[in-house]
């Protein structure tokens, strides 16, 4: 949970260190501030999903003491992308 918190307080710190370039545009405000709530909730969602995925085929192996999940979540690799976008966006 730690690092969602780190990583939520990383890009709202960042947003706001371009919004006070921008600070005679609100339009411009606005935008980054819709962006940065949209890419919190697809990383949510994208999160949510590959839990759901991989904890519905997960087993307990009594011979080895671990747990594995044979499932395969092919949208996880968005829940990493989907803020380096917005943070390239950010940074244009």
């Amino acid at each position: 949970m730690i690092q969602w918190a780190t990583f939520f307080s990383g890009n709202a710190i960042l947003t706001l260190r371009v919004v006070v370039l921008y600070n005679n545009q609100p339009s411009v405000k606005r935008c980054l501030f819709l962006l940065l709530i949209i890419t919190w909730s697809l990383a949510f969602a994208f999160t949510a999903n590959t839990l759901y995925l991989l904890a519905a085929r997960t087993y307990y192996s009594t011979d080895f003491h671990l747990c594995a999940s044979t499932a395969n979540a092919l949208l996880s690799s968005a829940i990493f992308v989907i803020p380096a976008r917005f943070e390239l966006v950010l940074l244009r």
